[in-house]
């Protein structure tokens, strides 16, 4: 299988690519060959990093976003790698007083174009063991209690990130089959970088990843 892994910063990254032997941004492992591809960070370098990638390149079988993700969801716990299967662009709408109306009501989008959810055909039984993720996908991530609370009860989010709405929306655009990892490094609340768990999430998502790569085998 030619497989695609995709993350916004090469930190992310690190700890996969030392444990598949990668000095370059191509591989194999197992039965699969592997491209690393660093996109940046946000929407819209994910968006036109993919896009360019996959339009030079037509023969990706599956493309992976792995990446860490702030959670609502007090049940996922730092560190657990949790399979995003619906995202969507958060913000892009507009304010009408005190409520907000997004873009596919004002009619500027269809609906398909800030919805987006998982989509492959591959049998792993290790993906499907991980808890099932809803994501928003963000440019600002929350830290003021008030507006948690808000989004939280209009929404209800698990995670949000930077990028995984613009990863879904390239792959859909390529008919490609997408899968999104996040691993949880910490809680979406009043912003507190000392509770965070940057390596552990990185290091179970770089475990978690091998174990997906060599269970599609």
């Amino acid at each position: 299988m030619k497989i695609l892994l995709v993350s916004a910063t090469e930190k992310e990254f690190y700890p996969l690519r030392q444990r598949l032997g990668f000095s370059g941004e191509s591989g194999s492992f197992k039965d699969h060959a592997l491209d690393l591809l660093v996109t940046g960070v946000g929407m819209v370098s994910t968006a036109y990093s993919l896009g360019k990638f996959l339009a030079a390149i037509n023969t990706i079988d599956l493309v992976i976003n792995l990446g860490i993700a702030g959670s609502f969801n007090r049940s996922f716990e730092l560190g657990e790698v949790v399979n995003v299967t619906q995202d969507m662009i958060f913000e892009l709408g507009a304010e009408d007083g005190a409520n907000f109306i997004y873009a596919d009501l004002l009619g500027l989008v269809d609906e398909r174009h800030l919805y987006f959810h998982s989509s492959h055909s591959v049998k792993c039984a290790i993906l499907s063991n991980l808890k099932i993720a809803q994501g928003i996908t963000v440019n600002k991530v929350h830290g003021n209690q008030a507006t948690i609370n808000l989004l939280q009860e209009k929404n209800n989010p698990d995670v949000e990130t930077m990028e995984g709405a613009a990863f879904f929306y390239a792959c859909d655009q390529a008919k490609l089959s997408a899968i999104q990892l996040r691993s949880i490094s910490n809680y979406v609340e009043d912003r507190d970088r000392s509770k965070w768990e940057l390596d552990l999430a990185i290091n179970n998502l770089a475990s978690k990843t091998m174990d997906i790569i060599e269970d599609l085998s």
